[in-house]
Formats: structure tokens, sequence, C-alpha cells
């Protein structure tokens, strides 16, 4: 005869190992069987995402295209500030952060990071007519500005202190802003002397607008940007990690690529997210 409360111990422990297992399915699932992908976007990232006649455009729409067109699901795009875009997704507003999200060691322990979509190495951006800086070592005393709470804040952080350690002045103060243009703007109008944001969004920036903003160097090692979703759905990620790889593969993202950023970038598949991650 079976002894029911160890049967039910059992199953209860059962269910708890395979917990993440269960969620997982249960939101690839559900997109499914919705027919609907649910989207959170700041879509303020040239030529990433970015809002053009009034809708979301970029490298990273085309590739939303691509998968909700191959297996007919319905876009449910949100575009707002990156400051609600991780809460958003914690809140289930969403399933998929589409966003150029930066890869840092403490948001790969709590999010499930996809395949990267483009690099996302940190630059510095000055004024075109700005003869007192050249190199790096010209922004020691300078007024910096960035995004507030961007991983591009992060590796500001980091390179100035790494300055100051060494003996130098570093940075005269960081002034965050609540998005990258409102950077672009203040370091147009004076208010700062060099913005700081990735290659990719600067080298758009410079092409499109070459008598006002020149870019510098970089001041961070080489990262990159990627989606993201909740921890706990890794089937998801893997979802659409397989569609990103059959992009690379089919050479439709080097195609997308060439529309989006004049030339073909490298896409690791591998050693891109920091051990002991999700």
């Amino acid at each position: 005869m079976l002894n029911l409360k160890n049967t039910v111990m059992t199953a209860v422990v059962v269910c708890f190992a395979m917990g993440g297992s269960i969620v997982h399915a249960d939101t690839l699932d559900k997109i499914m069987e919705k027919k609907e992908l649910r989207v959170g976007t700041e879509a303020a990232m040239p030529p990433l995402e970015f809002v053009e006649d009034g809708e979301i455009v970029g490298l990273g729409k085309d590739i939303l295209d691509y998968i909700t067109e191959k297996y007919e699901l319905k876009l449910d795009q949100t575009n707002l500030p990156w400051q609600g875009v991780l809460p958003g997704l914690d809140a289930n507003r969403f399933d998929l952060v589409a966003t150029a999200v930066t890869i840092t060691p403490e948001r790969t322990k709590k999010y499930a990071f996809t395949i990267p979509v483009d690099e996302a190495t940190t630059h510095a951006l000055k004024r075109a007519d700005d003869d007192s800086i050249e190199e790096l070592d010209d922004l020691n005393d300078k007024i910096g500005g960035t995004q507030l709470g961007s991983g591009t804040e992060a590796s500001v952080r980091k390179w100035d202190e790494e300055v100051k350690a060494a003996g130098d002045k570093g940075l005269k103060e960081l002034k965050l802003y609540t998005t990258f243009p409102e950077a672009y703007l203040a370091l147009a109008n004076g208010e700062i002397d060099v913005a700081f944001h990735t290659g990719t969004a600067l080298k758009s920036l410079t092409k499109s607008r070459p008598d006002i903003y020149s870019i510098v160097d970089r001041v961070s090692d080489k990262t990159y940007y990627a989606w993201l979703t909740r921890g706990d759905d890794t089937t998801l990620r893997d979802f659409i990690n397989e569609n990103i790889k059959e992009l690379i593969e089919t050479g439709k993202m080097a195609e997308l690529q060439k529309k989006w950023f004049g030339e073909e970038t490298e896409i690791p598949l591998e050693d891109y997210l920091p051990d002991g991650t999700l």
C-alpha cells in the first residue's frame, strides 16, 4: 500500500527540483498558445532600435520581425525609458527585453542573456571643434555625461577609478541623464566636455553629425549588448538564441548589419558570459 504522505512529499520535492523547467516551458508555451510575444524596448539607441515616423525600427526590430513572422506571432512591443525596462520585465509586463542591454556580471546573476546582438564597448565622445581633447589623457578634470543606470555608466566609473588610482585626476564630474540623446545634447550645448556611449551608437551619431561630434577612444574592455529574459525563463532565452543563430548561419544577420551599420560585424557565439551565469 502506498504511503500517501511520502508520495505527496516526493511530488513536492520533484516539483521544486523541476520548478525552473516548469516555469521555463510555461512561458514559451504561453507565447505559442496565445500567439503573442510581449517585448520591452527602449527605442533610443540607433541603429539598434529607435523611433522613425512613429514606428520602432532598427536591427533589433528586424530580428523580432523575423521571429514573429516565422512563428506567426503578434508582436506586442512596449517602448519605455531604460529605467523602467528591467523592472517591467520583473513585474511580468513583458516576457522578453529586446533592447541594447550591456552584459555585466551583476545582471547575469539575475537574468538569462541571449547571444549578443552587437558590441557594447564604451567610447568617449567630444565636440568636433574641441581641440583641448585629442586622447584619453586629455579627459583629466573634464566634466563627463552618460545615461543613468546604464552599463556605460558602470564602465565609465570603473575606468575613472582606475585613472585616479594611477595618480591622474580623472573626471571632475560625471553627470547622469535619463537618455543618451540628452547627454549628446548636453555635450553639444557645452554643459559637459565629453559624453560616453558605445562605439556602434557613436559611429552612427558621428556619421550623421560629423560637424558636431567626434569620437576620442574607448574607455572599457570589449563588452557586448544582448537581449534577456527573466532568470527562470532559460527555455525562452534558448528559443531566441536558436533563431539568432539561424540568422547568423544563413547570412541574414550580415545583411541586416550592412543595412543598419553599413558593415558586417562579428557576433560571438560562446565565451561572452561570465562563468557561473544563467
